[in-house]
């Protein structure tokens, strides 16, 4: 939310600007193309919001294997019953590291969620200290 404030805040400043130190057809054109990078931005992250509270399983049906929570949690079900911190990437969760030596196996360096389709998809990866990744499950989002 405070994401979108900001970008907010900065296209209103950004647009004042404009407006007092540019005129006529150039200054049009910045609005509009203000105005469309700021729709963007905020597009963007509401789908990002929309990612809490969103529960994924591999059959899609109920009962979750990962739920993400608010304040950066994921609660997962695959192995016991594990509430993990997660910092998001992109498309990524990396789970942070030292939830990553408390909850798994000791040759395992590295686990993140990988979003797909619009968030409706979840891929588990797992890194080795071998080097070597597995993907470890596609997790479809209950509906």
């Amino acid at each position: 939310m405070l994401n979108i404030i900001i970008t907010v805040a900065l296209v209103v400043i950004v647009g004042t600007l404009i407006n007092q130190y540019t005129s006529g057809m150039l200054k049009r054109a910045l609005i509009i193309i203000l105005i469309v990078v700021g729709v963007i931005f905020t597009v963007k992250e509401c789908s990002n919001s929309q990612l809490v509270g969103n529960e994924y399983s591999l059959s899609g049906e109920q009962r979750y294997q990962i739920k993400i929570e608010d304040h950066n949690l994921i609660q997962t079900r695959i192995s016991g019953n594990d509430l993990l911190k997660y910092k998001k990437k992109g498309k990524n969760l990396i789970i942070d590291q030292n939830d990553v030596y408390n909850s798994y196996i000791d040759s395992v360096v590295d686990v993140r969620f990988v979003l797909s389709d619009r968030n409706k998809k979840l891929t588990m990866m797992i890194r080795y200290d071998d080097g070597s990744e597995k993907e470890m499950g596609v997790y479809k989002i209950i509906d």
